[in-house]
């Protein structure tokens, strides 16, 4: 049996460029669609009328994902300051033109390009720490609330992944930052302050730190039970011997997207005396044929553990298929409330697999975890 899907006409048009491209520029258009081919023959733009154009036929309910390039992943289409940038998003659903205004290149003009901003607010730190587990250094940065220097309280803590997209947008991988800063100085305003340690992560060790399953996202190795004694038995004791935190686990969180959300449930589940809150964004529950799932089962969850969890209605290739991992969050959301686990599940509308939409759901996810603080 063969499944027919209607199609539609999308027009690209690339209407403005920055006028340091050179002149014998090609364009093509990489897309989500095609595996980010950077120079695909059948996606090169071609000019007329005084514009780059190119029509594609997509089927209904794409997801589609796209950016200009010069022919290869070095000469993407970047930002204004010649950093990576989200890519251009669109939900096929009708014949349509998209404008492309390619505010910069990744690779032009070199050694030239303006600072990007920084974007962090409060009080900000950053250090290095060794990891005897890894035997590598990792970058830590912490936010102190606002009254932490007029006071002798003690703080709660939360703890991230993927450290350099959590404040700055200056420093994140593509020029969107969580914002969590500015999220943790709006609560505090309402009087509920927290630590935040925000940890940098191993790029080409990612997938095997954030990954505790053997799969071929890994190469079917694991970092993460190292990764995760060296959250709990070196970075989370040198927190606490250097700033005023609360030890208990209801006043400590873990909190990831992604590959780091996934780490964030198995670490939660593995050290319950440890963290009492974990916040999953858009967790990669289904990694390793949902071995978390199994996981889940093995631990006796004694202790009560509050739960955060989401995810985005757009973080699929097509509609139909983006419904699979909203309900695989539900099923597993569901799991935890059997269990007696306090679970808050969020459904982000519209929002798609990035920083963007992180953003936006963690101010949610920090008032569910300080808003019930014991004083």
């Amino acid at each position: 049996m063969f499944m027919i899907f209607e199609h539609v006409t999308i027009r690209f048009e690339l209407s403005s460029w920055p006028r340091y491209t050179p002149l014998e520029s090609e364009f093509y258009l990489e897309t989500n669609f095609d595996g980010w081919n950077p120079v695909n023959p059948k996606q090169h733009m071609v000019l007329k009328e005084g514009k780059y154009q190119l029509e594609l036929e997509l089927p209904i309910g794409v997801l589609l994902e796209y950016k200009v390039t010069r022919g290869s992943k070095e000469r993407e289409e970047g930002n204004a300051y010649g950093h990576r940038r989200v890519a251009h998003r669109l939900v096929v659903q009708e014949s349509c033109s998209q404008q492309i205004e390619v505010e910069g290149w990744m690779d032009l003009p070199q050694g030239v390009m303006p600072l990007m901003p920084h974007t962090r607010v409060g009080s900000l730190e950053s250090f290095e720490l060794y990891s005897p587990q890894l035997e590598d250094t990792f970058s830590i940065w912490v936010y102190r609330p606002p009254s932490y220097d007029r006071s002798s309280g003690s703080y709660p803590v939360v703890y991230f992944h993927d450290g350099r997209n959590v404040f700055d947008a200056a420093h994140s991988y593509a020029g969107v930052s969580w914002a969590a800063d500015a999220a943790a100085e709006a609560l505090a305003l309402e009087g509920m302050e927290t630590l935040m340690v925000a940890v940098d992560v191993r790029e080409e060790h990612r997938n095997q730190d954030y990954v505790p399953f053997k799969a071929v996202f890994n190469n079917y190795t694991t970092h993460a039970d190292a990764y995760g004694d060296f959250l709990t038995q070196t970075l989370k004791p040198y927190i606490d011997s250097q700033y005023r935190t609360r030890l208990e686990p209801e006043h400590t969180a873990i909190v990831g997207a992604s590959f780091g959300g996934l780490i964030s449930l198995y670490l939660g589940l593995k050290h319950p005396e440890i963290y009492g809150f974990i916040g999953a964004f858009s967790p990669s529950i289904g990694v390793a044929d949902f071995q978390i799932f199994g996981y889940l089962q093995s631990q006796p969850l004694e202790r009560p553990q509050r739960w955060y969890l989401d995810m985005g209605t757009c973080e699929g290739s097509d509609t139909q298929m983006a419904q699979f991992p909203v309900h695989i969050t539900k099923v597993f959301a569901y799991e935890l409330q059997k269990r007696r686990q306090t679970v808050q599940l969020e459904v982000g509308e519209g929002h798609w697999h990035d920083e963007q939409a992180w953003q936006a759901r963690f101010p949610k996810a920090l008032r569910f975890f300080l808003n019930t603080q014991n004083t």
